[in-house]
């Protein structure tokens, strides 16, 4: 689809707020008298990043530069690019862009025959009170592609209300995060420094008493860093194949495109320096892996792991291992099926921050998405993006 194609013209759609206080109500909602939903294009990426500026990172300062760059690049240049399924922008009458919607194809195999997911990433509008359905607007749109299936791993309450009433589906099994807490005042510390950055210099008076309240907790079994080892995080590309290839529902990865996306997950400078992992069987056979990142005061935080179900337990208890070894305070990640009985057993707890929702016409394709025989999210979805924890200055 040809990036100036109207996509949902809406005669009644009215975006910008009155820059004058004194204007009344009526005044206000005639400022523009159309609004048009296009695909997003090149000239789009400093309104766009600027947007994401101001809802994302709550910031008046314009966005840099090398933000505007990178929506180009994920949106445009990705490997995955399909010119028929793209990102959305909301445009006013004065052609100001007021909302978007970041979409990204990847596509997949489901039960042994090609498919088109879309993924939608960040959803944002400008003074949604101006146009409360604008962000509606926009995710139909979306959900009204050429795609066999949508998904998002990052709706919040807000959209996820949205995607329920056009007939979205929380995926239960991948809408959590869990949790290992290791040290418990040291994660307190860490977490209240990140508000209080007085209290950065508390963390290393913790120690002794980590001990102390840490026997509170649910005992951990001996866990030996010893099955895994330390690798680049570009060389988890061969055993992400591996582990993924008996999946009935699973991303197409090819070297080519895991490089891409592997060199961008890894750069998530908010949350620290990269871990990656191999983690091998007894007979030292590669069984599965995981890409994770590390502030040694802080969490040890999972992007994903990969792995056939018959061997989670394996790469859990050496996600675990890791965060002892570096002094991790605790250890996080996204639920992903195949890992949920031993996460349970080591006392891992549960927090809904953010639902993954499917949507598709297929009701045998949307049943699938719900089953533990599929690989969602994180490099097949939108968890790689630098978007989530990069910086941009």
């Amino acid at each position: 689809m040809p990036s100036d194609v109207d996509v949902s013209r809406d005669p009644g759609g009215r975006l910008n707020r009155c820059a004058n206080k004194s204007c009344n109500r009526r005044d206000r909602f005639r400022t523009f008298s159309m609004a048009l939903i296009r695909r997003f294009a090149a000239h789009d990426a400093t309104a766009v990043a600027n947007l994401f500026q101001a809802v994302f990172r709550r910031s008046k300062v314009p966005a840099p530069a090398s933000l505007a760059d990178y929506f180009i690049d994920i949106y445009l240049n990705h490997p995955w690019f399909d010119s028929e399924i793209g990102a959305l922008v909301y445009v006013d009458g004065d052609q100001q862009v007021r909302g978007f919607i970041g979409i990204n194809v990847v596509p997949m195999v489901w039960l042994g025959r090609p498919i088109r997911a879309a993924y939608a990433g960040s959803l944002m509008v400008d003074a949604p009170e101006s146009d409360p359905l604008a962000g509606a607007r926009l995710l139909r749109a979306y959900l009204n592609g050429a795609q066999d299936i949508s998904i998002s791993e990052t709706a919040n309450v807000a959209s996820f209300g949205m995607w329920r009433k056009l007939g979205g589906e929380m995926v239960v099994g991948r809408s959590y995060e869990w949790v290992r807490v290791l040290r418990p005042l040291s994660l307190a510390a860490t977490a209240a420094a990140r508000r209080l950055p007085l209290l950065t210099h508390v963390r290393g008076a913790t120690s002794l008493l980590d001990v102390l309240t840490a026997k509170a907790l649910p005992a951990l079994p001996q866990l030996s860093p010893d099955a895994g080892r330390d690798v680049a995080p570009s060389e988890l590309a061969d055993v992400i194949l591996q582990a993924t290839a008996g999946y009935a529902l699973r991303p197409a990865f090819d070297a080519s495109v895991l490089a891409y996306l592997l060199a961008h997950a890894a750069r998530k400078e908010d949350r620290g320096s990269p871990v990656a992992r191999v983690v091998y069987d007894r007979r030292g056979d590669p069984i599965g892996g995981y890409l994770a990142h590390a502030d040694r005061h802080g969490v040890l935080r999972v992007m994903q792991s990969f792995t056939p179900p018959a061997k989670a337990d394996l790469v859990v208890d050496d996600m675990l291992a890791t965060a002892q070894r570096i002094g991790a305070s605790g250890v996080a990640g996204n639920t992903q099926p195949e890992m949920m009985p031993r996460l349970q057993a080591l006392g891992c707890l549960y927090v809904l921050r953010y639902v993954t929702v499917v949507h598709a016409r297929d009701p045998a394709l949307r049943a699938a998405a719900h089953t533990a025989d599929t690989f969602l999210n994180g490099l097949g979805g939108e968890s790689w993006m630098r978007l989530l924890g990069g910086r941009f200055d």
